[in-house]
């Protein structure tokens, strides 16, 4: 007997405005991970600046943190 698969639920739409600066800082920090890396890295920064009142800076190294090898 096969299970079936529940159907995934959509991901809720998050809209976050940024600056030149920010962007500029996000995709540079999204250049330093492996291509397999950069949607968990813009998923963990999305929440990070979804749930608290932080730095675009301080919210990247936050959702870096485990991704880059040093």
């Amino acid at each position: 007997m096969m299970r079936q698969n529940k159907p995934r639920r959509p991901h809720p739409q998050i809209s976050l405005a940024l600056g030149d600066g920010e962007l500029a800082a996000v995709m540079a920090a999204a250049r330093n991970l492996s291509y397999e890396k950069r949607s968990l890295f813009l998923e963990r920064l999305t929440a990070q600046l979804s749930i608290r009142t932080v730095t675009i800076e301080a919210a990247i190294q936050r959702a870096l943190t485990g991704l880059q090898h040093r």
